[in-house]
């Protein structure tokens, strides 16, 4: 399948980030002659609940809540929903997750949130181990390529498809957005260890003088979800109910500073201290001794949903710069959109731009 510019002027990036706590998009045009137009991009970000759209209640007057439907199979699902609002959700917490409905159901919403006929690029991400499963690749790709039909009457075609590790996204995001001259050149030619705690694991790479270091990278699953759970059993040892990690993880997306237990308001910093204290602690200790040959990092870079949740421990462990983006959460994705322009650039500056074989 190649690029093809026949039917459009300039083709479409998609960079799509399906967590296990969010969906997290960055789409936008590119310019003909590879220019980049950072004013270009669009970025958002959706709650993970997909589930067949019998799961999704209805208002007090019986009318159909606001959601995105797309077609799994013969099934209508929705996607992009808040979990708390489906009856009997459960969460794909698993190493095959890119290969459920769920998933699929989200990778449709992505497709119909591009308000685009032709993807001429998608790029995506998995974690660091599974990345380097090239069957587990290949597959991915074979399942997101090709002509989609999201809806009864609405096809959308994905041209070309990227694959990449996730934590690489962050750091094409960052070394294209990072303001501090002084900062940026560390970034470059220095050893930079970029953690990336998601909600299910938490990925990390080593990238040295702009290469990432394939001996140096891992995948741990003392992640997000283990600091709720760790928080939960926390509030049970004292308030003898545990509430639900999704109660916990909906307040944190709300910026909520307390929940509700059997009608007692319980203040969440205290627990979210300890818990984040004894979980990032144990995938640094897996980091650090992962790290081989002595390699010591110039700069740590934290991204994710759970970046801010690691920074005390990983600035304590290794002494050296620790940045915690911004805007962690789209990070990976902006990266993505990133690495799809270049992919993008590539082509226009070479003679076969329209006779890409994917």
């Amino acid at each position: 399948m190649s690029l093809d510019r026949t039917n459009q002027s300039e083709p479409f990036v998609l960079g799509m980030d399906i967590g296990y706590s969010g969906l997290k998009l960055s789409m936008g045009a590119v310019s003909k002659d590879g220019s980049f137009d950072v004013s270009a991009e669009k970025s958002l970000v959706l709650p993970i609940g997909a589930a067949p759209a019998t799961m999704m209640p209805q208002t007090i007057t019986g009318e159909d809540l606001e959601a995105i439907k797309v077609l799994v199979g013969d099934e209508t699902w929705v996607a992009g929903v808040e979990p708390s609002k489906l009856h009997n959700w459960q969460r794909e917490l698993h190493e095959d997750y890119p290969s459920s409905k769920a998933y699929l159901a989200l990778f449709y919403a992505s497709l119909a949130l591009s308000e685009r006929k032709v993807i001429d690029v998608l790029v995506t991400g998995l974690p660091v181990d599974q990345f380097h499963d090239i069957t587990r690749r290949e597959k991915l790709v074979a399942a997101l390529e090709g002509i989609h039909c999201i809806s009864g009457k609405k096809e959308v075609t994905v041209k070309k498809v990227l694959v990449v590790p996730q934590p690489a996204g962050t750091y094409l995001h960052a070394i294209r957005t990072m303001e501090d001259e002084k900062t940026l050149r560390l970034f470059k030619n220095g050893t930079v260890l970029i953690n990336d705690p998601g909600f299910y694991s938490t990925d990390w790479i080593i990238v040295k003088n702009e290469n990432m270091q394939k001996s140096t990278k891992g995948t741990s699953t003392n992640a997000v979800s283990k600091i709720l759970e760790t928080m939960s059993f926390l509030i049970r040892d004292e308030y003898a109910t545990a509430p639900s990690i999704d109660h916990i993880e909906s307040a944190f997306q709300n910026n909520e500073e307390s929940i509700f237990v059997c009608g007692e308001e319980v203040q969440l910093k205290e627990y979210l201290d300890k818990a984040s204290f004894k979980v990032a602690s144990a995938a640094i200790t897996e980091i650090r001794e992962n790290l081989r040959h002595g390699i010591k990092p110039d700069i740590c870079i934290l991204t994710g949903g759970g970046g801010k949740f690691f920074e005390a421990v990983m600035s304590e462990t290794f002494s050296c710069k620790t940045v915690t983006l911004k805007n962690a959460i789209t990070a990976n994705s902006s990266g993505f959109w990133f690495a799809g322009q270049s992919y993008c650039r590539k082509m226009v500056n070479s003679s076969h731009y329209n006779e890409v074989s994917a």
